[in-house]
């Protein structure tokens, strides 16, 4: 595979927070060589999260790269996102004293993969989807098949393949016009609920519960949202299971929005919390005394209280989308694993 997309440089949260505090981690040198590619494009070039890609642009140079799927509304196709720094700028014709801040926001490169470990081009064909294997005849496109086989392999639930059998059984005229979602059993309206709680300063907590919940709710899960600065401390009694993202603020400080739950899950009047299931990612700076110390006082209060843990708690530095990515993945199984006994 061999295509021309365009490079945007990108500045991230992570990076504005290790370069402020003259912190260049060794972290966010791996970090900056990894692209991110709209998930279509993924798709119709042959890749997969992980795979590496030889990036080289109009001035000739060239930089090694792995790929993972662009998440959120400013995935487009055709454009690729990478974090500034001294991988990116290997294909900048010049930047900004140094910083691999370009000139320009927008770079030409092509992108030749995936790769062997020689470095040489691995031929890749589309794959063929389940279920149309030796279909001859079969009405799609070698491009179709591949968008399906990619959807197929995505963790696809059997509530969202009956809402799909529905959706284009409606498209095309026939069987179902519409489909009640809560007449399917196993619908997400059925299915036991998962809260993600968000305490944040910075808004990165917030963006990781939405990522999750963006997750969820595509598997068919029942999952929702809440900012604990609006949290209505009643509603605990009631939680069955609960997944916490919570940052630390100074000096182990709790962040504003999350100090009244914090002050309330360690008073007495607290309630006892037995029926509930919990897991908690904390986000921190290691460089700080007490690393993550907020997202630790809220595993300690739930266990104190009686709930169960049914994930280790993950402390994550500056640097946490790899570690978050791991996390959700774990929260999505010990999900369906809680809704199958429920």
């Amino acid at each position: 595979m061999a295509e021309t997309l365009l490079l945007i440089p990108v500045r991230t949260s992570r990076q504005g927070t290790s370069l402020n505090a003259g912190k260049l981690k060794k972290e966010y040198l791996d970090e900056t060589s990894t692209i991110e590619i709209h998930p279509d494009d993924m798709t119709r070039l042959g890749l997969k999260k992980g795979d590496t890609v030889r990036m080289l642009s109009e001035i000739g140079a060239e930089a090694i790269v792995n790929c993972k799927p662009q998440k959120g509304a400013r995935a487009t196709p055709g454009l690729i996102f990478m974090a500034y720094g001294p991988t990116s700028s290997r294909v900048m014709e010049a930047d900004t004293a140094g910083t691999g801040m370009p000139i320009s926001k927008q770079i030409e490169v092509t992108l030749e993969g995936p790769l062997a470990e020689d470095g040489s081009v691995i031929a890749t064909a589309l794959p063929v989807a389940v279920g149309l294997e030796g279909q001859v005849g079969a009405p799609l496109t070698p491009e179709q098949i591949g968008y399906f086989n990619a959807l197929l392999s995505s963790g696809i639930s059997s509530t969202q393949a009956v809402w799909l059998s529905g959706y284009f059984a409606a498209l095309a005229g026939t069987a179902v016009a519409t489909l009640d979602m809560s007449a399917i059993p196993g619908a997400a309206s059925n299915l036991p609920r998962m809260t993600i709680l968000f305490g944040t300063e910075t808004g990165n907590g917030e963006g990781l519960a939405n990522d999750l919940l963006e997750m969820a709710t595509a598997r068919g899960f029942n999952a929702c949202v809440e900012d604990m600065v609006e949290y209505d401390f009643s509603k605990l009694e009631q939680e069955t299971l609960m997944f916490v993202l919570v940052s630390t603020h100074g000096e182990g400080d709790p962040p504003l929005a999350a100090k009244k739950l914090h002050t309330f899950l360690k008073s007495e009047e607290a309630p006892r919390l037995d029926q509930l299931k919990f897991g908690v990612f904390a986000l921190g700076d290691s460089s700080y005394e007490f690393y993550c110390q907020t997202g630790k006082d809220f595993d300690a209060f739930f266990e104190n209280l009686g709930a169960t843990r049914v994930l280790d708690r993950v402390d994550a530095d500056i640097d946490f989308e790899e570690p978050a990515e791991q996390w959700f993945e774990e929260v999505l199984d010990v999900y369906q694993s809680f809704a199958k006994e429920s």
